[in-house]
C-alpha cells in the first residue's frame, strides 16, 4: 500500500541489542534520511511527516497465524482503491466531512 507498510520480522534474540523497537527506529530513520536526500537532490518543496508516531505489533505464535498474516499482506494492496486516504477518495472524504 502506498500509505502504509506491513513487515513480518524474525528477530534473533541471541543478539541482545536487537529489539523490535530498535529495528523500527532504524527503519524509520533510514527512510526519512533517504526521503530528505531525494527531496534535496531533486530540489522538491515536499517536506512532510511521513511516519506516524507509533506502530502496531503482533507476535505470530504458530504456522497458521503466519499463513493468515502472509495472505493478509499479499491481499492488502487490493483494498487501496477503497482506502479513504487514496488520492481519488480524498476529495470526497474531505467534502463529506466539511458539511
Amino acid at each position: 500500500m502506498p500509505n502504509h507498510v506491513h513487515l513480518i520480522l524474525k528477530i534473533n534474540y541471541q543478539i541482545k541489542s536487537v529489539t523490535l523497537g530498535n529495528i523500527i527506529r532504524y527503519f524509520k530513520a533510514r527512510t526519512v534520511s533517504d526521503w530528505l536526500k531525494l527531496i534535496e537532490l531533486n530540489q522538491l518543496n515536499a517536506l512532510a511527516s511521513i511516519w506516524q508516531r507509533n506502530y502496531y505489533e503482533h507476535l505470530i505464535r504458530n504456522e497458521a497465524e503466519y499463513l493468515k498474516f502472509i495472505n493478509y499482506v499479499k491481499a492488502n494492496p487490493l483494498n487501496w482503491q477503497r482506502d479513504s486516504y487514496h488520492p481519488n477518495n480524498l476529495k470526497n472524504f474531505t467534502s463529506e466531512n466539511n458539511l
